[in-house]
């Protein structure tokens, strides 16, 4: 593998834009298909099944909740496993595609689900492991927050002070610890999904892996983040509201609400899963550049990180 005789490249955020872009380029008929395919129908088929069973309550004079919940445990607790471990294929898949050298050939949707399946429980792992922490970092403080508001919240009227101390308290901590903390996760952890597959490591060694390489570069790393997820989010949400004309479409003809909502929650499943053409090249392309920075490699010599 080259290297640089003296000092390393610095970490550039054009050069990752830019390897991203190449990335989908190359391949971006595949990657559009693994995620229709793995994300976008999944989803989309729990999202009709989910509103199939809400329809069907929807006509039920005097519905039977606790056994309509015992009736859905099965059907819409394991309808989300599935659709979970399903995107976390699509995720897996997609990054491998995103992974390989511009040098190489071109890869079929064969090569990339064996691929999906060699590295996907080790991507598995790191997601579990992100999600505990998040949940660690996020949900246990939101719980106690929510918590003690709900306390202040029924002595509200003899005693307000309370409330407004626990509203406070609820919006500074979000602010000023969960935010920064989850932003920090984001950031160290960025490169741990590519550095799993490309390097053939557990889930530990990868997020270690990404720990060690996002080193010295976080500041830069975490305005690419916020400026990335904030571009994600205009576009999932333009993509959303192009949906929201279907609303008005009864695909039944009875005016039942779950029925206008059909067609529209469809398409924005299989349109939102477009997100991972970008999001998962975008990761690669980070791993690829933080490579380069960290390791010194010469950029005419980037194919060497694919041998």
């Amino acid at each position: 593998m080259a290297t640089l005789p003296s000092e390393n490249p610095r970490f550039s955020f054009g050069a990752t834009v830019n390897d991203m872009f190449s990335a989908i380029g190359r391949n971006f008929l595949l990657m559009t298909g693994l995620a229709l395919i793995f994300a976008g129908v999944p989803n989309a088929v729990y999202s009709v099944v989910t509103l199939n069973a809400m329809e069907g309550l929807f006509g039920v004079a005097s519905p039977d909740i606790r056994q309509i919940l015992t009736d859905w445990r099965l059907l819409l607790g394991g309808g989300w496993l599935v659709v979970t471990l399903c995107g976390v294929f699509a995720q897996t898949a997609i990054s491998w595609v995103a992974l390989r050298g511009p040098d190489e050939a071109s890869p079929s949707i064969g090569d990339a689900v064996g691929a999906a399946l060699r590295h996907f429980f080790p991507v598995l792992g790191i997601m579990l492991i992100y999600y505990l922490a998040i949940f660690l970092i996020a949900g246990l403080p939101a719980m106690a927050l929510f918590g003690l508001a709900g306390v202040s919240f029924t002595e509200g009227f003899s005693n307000p002070d309370g409330l407004v101390a626990a509203s406070l308290s609820i919006m500074l901590v979000t602010l000023f610890v969960i935010f920064p903390l989850l932003l920090f996760l984001m950031v160290v952890w960025i490169a741990a999904i590519p550095a799993a597959i490309q390097e053939h490591l557990g889930p530990i060694r990868a997020l270690g892996r990404s720990w060690a390489l996002t080193s010295g570069h976080r500041w830069k790393l975490l305005a690419m983040v916020i400026i990335f997820s904030i571009v994600v989010m205009m576009v999932s949400g333009t993509l959303s509201a192009a949906t929201m004309p279907m609303m008005a479409f009864d695909m039944s003809g009875g005016g039942n609400p779950f029925s206008c909502m059909m067609l529209a929650t469809v398409l924005q499943s299989l349109l939102g899963s477009l997100t991972l053409v970008v999001t998962y090249p975008a990761l690669t392309a980070t791993y690829m550049n933080l490579r380069i920075a960290r390791e010194g490699l010469l950029r005419e010599n980037v194919g060497d990180i694919f041998d």
